[in-house]
């Protein structure tokens, strides 16, 4: 518990669960509310970006395994900027992009999807290496803090987005944002 390395990945973790739970509840209702995509449409275009985000986890977690040239700690900066830092910059982008440009909006949505597949190689086995024989506790507080985001994700979105508008919505886009970049900022200057 006095770790700060452990700190940083639980933070992180929060950021990028987060992100996820947002996506899965309320992707599908920014779509369709927001972007005016047809109610038919909206659950595919949540689908197949969740679906790649599996196949990026898994290329990440292999690649991570493969990748000799390169230490582990740099590995793990490096997987970590790209799943968060990444995903955040495109979650800011997102709250402003307009209606007229929904197709953007969708690909921001895959973007910061594939990108936050990158977490396998990233804080994950941060936690796996640096916690060693009690990895499982730390794993479990990942799971803890899952749970959470699934309690302040609906609270969040509840409070901000009474109206369904796109500059509500912004604000939670912002959040997100935010919230990813600054937990790759905590590992960084966590060694």
């Amino acid at each position: 518990m006095t770790n700060h390395i452990m700190w940083s990945v639980w933070l992180s973790a929060f950021g990028e669960l987060m992100m996820s739970q947002f996506i899965v509840m309320y992707g599908p209702t920014y779509l369709n509310e927001v972007l005016g995509f047809r109610v038919a449409h909206t659950g595919y275009f949540v689908a197949i970006p969740r679906a790649l985000h599996l196949a990026f986890k898994i290329i990440s977690g292999l690649a991570s395994d493969r990748i000799h040239f390169l230490s582990e700690k740099t590995k793990m900066r490096i997987f970590n900027t790209i799943a968060l830092m990444v995903s955040g910059s495109f979650f800011c982008v997102l709250g402003f992009l307009p209606k007229e440009m929904a197709s953007y909006a969708l690909a921001s949505l895959l973007i910061i999807e594939c990108s936050t597949g990158f977490i396998c190689g990233g804080f994950y086995k941060c936690a796996t290496l640096v916690a060693r024989q009690h990895s499982h506790f730390v794993l479990s507080q990942i799971q803890f803090i899952k749970c959470l985001s699934l309690f302040i994700e609906p609270l969040l979105v509840f409070l901000i987005c009474k109206h369904n508008s796109l500059t509500e919505w912004r604000v939670v886009f912002l959040i997100h944002g935010i919230l990813l970049i600054g937990m790759i900022s905590s590992l960084r200057h966590s060694g």
